[in-house]
């Protein structure tokens, strides 16, 4: 059986251009014409892609706007980017990459190369994707891992340590010192039996730069994916007596909805948030976010605050969502996050109706610190 082409998703707003790519592409791809920066967005949400080429400016919205985006979906971290432009502009160039482009290409561009650096590309974001160790250490590493707000460890079938994220580093060891080490020794010697899926657990931590450290641990077990088979394990710290404050700010509690689809992050924010005293709903989609939402209407016991990701595969976004959800409540607050630092509304929030960004990966602190600020603030 033929192995299926390679789909590319080619986005330029003159048609005769586009099909002219898609031509000069020739039979070794499957080539999509798409006519504006949004279809790009919605085809790749729908069906996905193995590399896009983009006009940087596609008609719609811009090409960085399309990296970025692009890059915040499940399946863009990796993909293959090119933004190509008729200008050498070094502030479009810059913009770009900040934006996540793999590459910015001038017209005219030599097709026949271009294919088998394509081929190359593609071939390579495969790998990085689909080792043939699903737990290799560079998916460990991708940016599911890093966007976790609390200290978290990735632990095998085996049960050693594949990797900890960036909270888990600045909290209680760089990752050279517990990389491949039992998780059973990290935890003072208490089997993986002990950490039930689903529960938390009190533990101690034994760290080498900070001694026996009193730890509450939850461990999710990764059902799907490349992680399947592993589980994370979530630990936070525990103070004698803690009283949480953000910012100096004392946290007021109240009522909290969050729209985020990658089901780990998500529980680990219900987690510190309700841990800070607050009611927290997490929808996976807007039209659960929403349901969600009209219940706590009906039971007059409406969210105050609501944390949405800007980008939800399959689904609105956190801008659109905002939109219909303050046609409800006009008084609700907002904050906005993502990965995608370029966003429009991550770098101008207030202009889509948002006081404040998280971007990710945040930390604990600038979670709980954000939403003690807006909830203070009173902005909207």
């Amino acid at each position: 059986m033929s192995q299926p082409r390679p789909r590319i998703l080619v986005a330029e707003p003159d048609r005769f251009l586009c099909e002219s790519v898609c031509a000069g592409l020739g039979e070794d791809f499957e080539s999509l014409p798409v006519f504006s920066g949004t279809a790009v967005i919605d085809l790749f949400t729908q069906g996905g892609a193995d590399a896009v080429l983009a006009n940087a400016a596609p008609g719609g919205i811009s090409g960085a706007e399309v990296c970025a985006r692009l890059r915040a979906l499940r399946g863009g971290t990796n993909l293959p980017l090119y933004l190509i432009s008729d200008e050498d502009d070094d502030t479009a160039v810059a913009t770009a990459f900040a934006s996540g482009a793999t590459d910015f290409l001038l017209r005219p561009v030599n097709m026949g190369i271009f294919r088998r650096r394509l081929l190359r590309d593609i071939a390579a974001a495969a790998r990085m994707g689909t080792s043939a160790d699903p737990l290799d250490r560079a998916q460990a590493e991708s940016e599911l891992f890093s966007c976790l707000p609390e200290p978290a460890i990735l632990v095998g079938k085996t049960g050693a340590i594949l990797a900890v994220n960036s909270a888990f580093e600045r909290v209680f060891a760089r990752k050279t010192m517990v990389v491949d080490a039992a998780v059973s020794d990290l935890f003072a010697g208490m089997e993986e039996a002990a950490f039930e899926a689903g529960r938390s657990v009190t533990a101690d931590l034994v760290s080498r730069m900070r001694g026996r450290v009193p730890v509450r641990v939850t461990r999710v077990e990764i059902a799907s994916g490349p992680w399947r088979g592993s589980s994370v394990y979530l630990a936070t710290e525990r103070f004698p007596g803690e009283t949480l404050l953000a910012g100096g700010l004392p946290m007021r509690r109240t009522s909290i909805l969050v729209l985020e689809d990658y089901d780990v992050v998500a529980r680990s924010m219900r987690r510190l948030l309700e841990k800070a005293g607050h009611r927290v709903s997490v929808a996976a989609s807007a039209d659960e976010a929403l349901t969600q939402f009209r219940e706590a209407l009906d039971r007059k016991e409406p969210f105050e605050l609501a944390v949405l990701d800007i980008a939800v595969p399959g689904s609105e976004g956190g801008a659109d969502v905002l939109k219909t959800l303050r046609g409800l409540a006009p008084e609700l607050k907002a904050v906005v996050a993502s990965g995608a630092w370029a966003d429009p509304a991550m770098r101008h929030p207030e202009d889509y109706g948002f006081a404040a960004a998280l971007r990710k990966p945040f930390s604990r602190d600038e979670l709980l610190g954000t939403i003690a600020k807006v909830l203070a603030g009173g902005r909207r």
